[in-house]
Formats: C-alpha cells, sequence, structure tokens
C-alpha cells in the first residue's frame, strides 16, 4: 500500500493512496489551548484505479468432457497483485482460483480460465475478478452450458443358446457422455417383464464398470429376451433385444394317444415319448391309478416290460381286466420330475377278433412277437355304438401248435354278452388268433 505523508515542525499526517476519496486538497489543522491553526492547503493527486476487467463471449456451450477456456482480460493500473473466478449456481456463490482441482489458468499473468474436462457440474454463471492496490475490479458475468447425449447401448450377441447349468455372459457395450450413473437388465418371457440388477440372485456383473450380465446357473426360467438399460444424466438408453434360449430343464414326457383298448391276454404297449432330455433322464417310471388307489410302476415291476430310460414305454405282456385304469408317464433328471397326461387303459374280456384271411399269412410269420395297441377316442364308454379308431392297430402273433389261424384288423368285432355290439374297423393291422 502506498502512502502520501505531510509533515510539519510539529505535525505529521499520513493518507493512503489507494483510496479515491483522498484525492483534492488537504488542510491540516491544530488546536491548543489558546486557538486553532492550519497549514497551507495541500493539493493531492493519486494516478491509476482500479482493474478494467474484459471478458469476451458472454455466453458458452460446450460438449461433456471437451476443454474449454472463459477469456478474460484485465488492463490494470498500478498492476493487478491478484486474480480468481467467480462461479454461482443457484445462488450460491464459489471462488476458482489456480489451485482450484481440474483448471488451469486463473493468475496475474494468466487470467482466463480454462475446464480441462467439463461436467454438468461446471454449468453455471462466471465472472473474472482482479485486484490491485487501487481496489477491486469485476468483469461482465458469462453463462456456461454443458451439454450430452444419452447412452449408446448394444448386445453383442442377437440369438443365444445354452445348455440347461451353464454358465453365459451376454456382453452389454455403453457409449456414453457423461458415463452413466446406473445400469441393469430386462427380460421379458411370455409377456412379464422382470428388471435384473447387481445383486439379483444367480447372476454376476450389472455395474457401471461391468454393464454386461453374467448368468451363473441357466435354468430354464432363463429363457426370454434381453435388454441392456444406461442412464446418465441426460436419460436413458438401451439395446435392442436379444433372444436367449436354454436348452434343457425338466424332461418333457408325452403320450400319443390319450386312450386305448385291448381284450384280456393280448400285449399292449403305452407308448410314452421324452424330449428337451438335458440333463439326461437318470429314471423312468409310471403311476396307474385305479379307484383311488395309485400305484408305482417301475423296470422292476413283475409281468410288465419297459418302463426304462431307453424304453420308457409301459409294455404289458398279457393284460387282464384288473389292470384298466389310469396310467402316468414319469421321468427324472437332475433338474426335476416331468410328467405326461394321464392315458385310460380298458381291458375287456369280451374283446375276440373273427375275420380269416389269407393274404398275410406269409407276412405275419416274418413278423416279431406282436403287440396289441388299439388306441381310440371314443364318444361315450365302452358299449356305445360308434367307437372311432384314431390309430393303428397292432396285434399280437400267438402261434398254436399244428394250423394256424389268421384273421385281420379288416374285420374286428368286440363281442359282448349281452345284445349290444360295438365293430372297430381299420386296415392293414394283422392278427393271430388262438382257438
Amino acid at each position: 500500500m502506498e502512502y502520501l505523508v505531510v509533515q510539519s515542525k510539529h505535525h505529521r499526517s499520513q493518507f493512503s493512496t489507494r483510496h479515491h476519496l483522498n484525492r483534492g486538497t488537504h488542510i491540516c489543522y491544530v488546536k491548543n489551548d489558546i486557538g486553532t491553526g492550519h497549514s497551507i492547503p495541500i493539493y493531492v493527486t493519486i494516478t491509476g484505479d482500479v482493474p478494467i476487467v474484459f471478458v469476451g463471449d458472454r455466453n458458452y456451450s460446450i460438449g461433456y468432457g471437451d476443454e474449454i477456456t472463459l477469456f478474460c482480460n484485465i488492463t490494470s493500473d498500478p498492476p493487478a497483485n491478484n486474480v480468481y473466478w467467480e462461479k454461482v449456481v443457484h445462488g450460491t456463490k464459489n471462488i476458482l482460483n489456480n489451485w482450484t482441482v481440474g483448471i488451469q489458468g486463473v493468475s496475474v499473468d494468466t487470467p482466463s480460465l480454462t475446464i480441462m474436462e467439463s461436467t454438468t457440474a461446471d454449468i453455471g454463471t462466471y465472472r473474472c475478478v482482479a485486484i490491485n492496490d487501487v481496489g477491486t475490479g469485476y468483469s461482465e458475468t458469462i453463462l456456461l452450458d454443458v451439454f450430452g447425449e444419452l447412452p449408446t447401448v448394444t448386445i453383442a450377441a442377437d440369438l443365444l443358446e445354452i445348455k440347461y447349468g451353464e454358465t453365459l455372459q451376454i456382453v452389454c457395450v455403453i457409449n456414453a457422455k457423461p458415463p452413466p450413473t446406473k445400469v441393469y437388465w430386462e427380460k421379458v418371457s411370455n409377456g412379464i417383464t422382470k428388471v435384473i440388477s447387481n445383486g439379483t440372485s444367480g447372476t454376476d456383473g450389472i455395474t457401471i464398470d461391468n454393464p454386461s450380465i453374467t448368468l451363473l446357473h441357466a435354468t430354464d426360467s432363463d429363457s426370454g429376451f434381453y435388454k441392456c438399460f444406461a442412464v446418465n444424466e441426460f436419460g436413458m438408453g438401451y439395446s435392442s433385444p436379444t433372444k436367449l434360449t436354454v436348452i434343457g430343464g425338466l424332461p418333457e414326457v408325452s403320450v400319443p394317444y390319450m386312450t386305448y383298448l385291448t381284450g384280456t391276454g393280448y400285449t399292449i404297449a403305452l407308448t410314452c415319448v421324452i424330449n428337451n432330455a438335458f440333463p439326461a433322464v437318470s429314471k423312468v417310471y409310471w403311476e396307474r391309478y385305479i379307484s383311488g388307489s395309485t400305484t408305482i410302476i417301475s423296470s422292476a415291476s413283475i409281468g410288465l416290460k419297459g418302463v426304462t430310460v431307453e424304453e420308457p414305454s409301459l409294455i404289458i405282456p398279457s393284460a387282464t381286466e384288473m389292470m384298466s385304469g389310469e396310467y402316468t408317464c414319469f421321468a427324472v433328471n437332475s433338474v426335476g420330475t416331468g410328467s405326461s397326461l394321464p392315458v385310460q387303459l380298458t381291458v375287456q374280456a369280451g374283446f375276440t377278433q373273427k375275420a380269416p384271411i389269407k393274404e398275410y399269412a406269409e407276412k405275419q410269420d416274418h413278423s416279431p412277437a406282436g403287440i396289441i395297441i388299439v388306441a381310440v377316442s371314443a364318444a361315450s364308454t365302452v358299449g356305445t355304438i360308434g367307437l372311432f379308431v384314431i390309430a393303428c392297430l397292432k396285434y399280437r402273433l400267438t402261434r398254436r401248435t399244428g394250423k394256424k389261424d389268421m384273421t385281420t384288423a379288416n374285420n374286428i368285432r368286440l363281442e359282448q354278452n349281452d345284445s349290444s355290439t360295438n365293430s372297430l374297423q381299420h386296415s392293414g393291422s394283422q392278427i393271430e388268433k388262438e382257438d
């Protein structure tokens, strides 16, 4: 600070030259018991002024992450000895100097403010401030805006397949300025949307640093359409959906026919078909439901065949009326147990075949031990006129010593003790009948 000193023989006065109020004529007065004396007028002139601070553009707009310099020029006499910037956001003032992190400049030699990597936190109103010995000068205000874009999100694969129990990563790539603040996934299956985020059971990843999703142990419930989502300060972006199919799960067990009809003593096979057998099927069994009682049938059941992983169908070598009932096929793997729809087996004591043929005799001699399968869809119970045959008829070939008496399924009759008669007609199947 500079001072002007006025000194006489008996008095000394000191004035600061920093203040314009000290300019002008000054007279020194001294008072004692006799009276008041004064000096001759002194004329004080102070040269210089507060700094003149100039900024160029009043409005700046910059992309997120880009570098920007807010221009500031200072004219000062006496020279400026301090420079800083003020930033006002929502009425709150912040001081920026050359020690502030993320900026450069803001010095007496380089008063302009350079923001190295702009963010939305840099949005606000700025002004440049300079100080000299006379006082403080301020620039006009500058408005800075930072703009960005919604995240761009892509999934690396469009169609994915995985086996049950395996681990799979669905890669998500995010390009975003500003960076995302939140990442999550959505899975749509059968019209139901499930949100999957970091920490969801059975998954890994789904973070800002690693947005990809990892399915640790895929199950059939993981099948569906997946989308990756990312959110930043400007909004939300998401990928196109990708379809994931998990191969395997519970065994798919089906039966081709819902109703079977045979006679006593004949062999009949209740067909069971197992699909989607991954993991591999380890066990097959059947359940028979008769008159409120359920019986489990396995490959070890006496008098029955099949019921294995290789041959899941239930083969009854010699049917009896007591075997009539409702049958269901089951298949077991490491995931669980799958079951078929129930089928109805009817065994009738009066079921006989009468229709001699000649043309198929030679063919029947070379046929394997035959199996009777009569699969029918009944409009009413057995005994009602008009049974409709929906499947082929294979009839057991039996032999007796001596001549063979052959009949054909071209004319098969159900003979009953009462007056009603039901006829089944089907071409191309043969039967050898025991008398």
